[in-house]
């Protein structure tokens, strides 16, 4: 029995396929990133889909203590419970 200890190297060469790997790994400099962050707040300055009704009611549950109720807890627990069940059937 051959054990082949070369991850690289297929075993049937017919189906394989040559991965292209970089010559030398990018490094993310502090100023790339500040770049890629200032740019992104800049787009995020110029888009308008805030809905500020949608803010004001985001707030008022947010500040609310008896927010989510023990309805919403209730159903939420058996909602992800059902979820749970479902993965470990699955094998998942």
């Amino acid at each position: 029995m051959e054990v082949n200890l070369n991850p690289g190297q297929s075993v049937n060469a017919e189906t394989a396929q040559p991965v292209a790997r970089p010559t030398q790994p990018q490094t993310v400099t502090p100023a790339m990133s500040f770049e890629r962050t200032s740019a992104l707040e800049s787009r995020l300055q110029q888009v308008s889909s805030l809905r500020p009704e949608k803010v004001l009611m985001a707030s008022s549950l947010a500040a609310d203590p008896n927010y989510p109720s023990e309805k919403q807890m209730t159903q939420l627990a058996g909602l992800l419970a059902s979820k749970l069940g479902q993965s470990s059937i699955q094998g998942g």
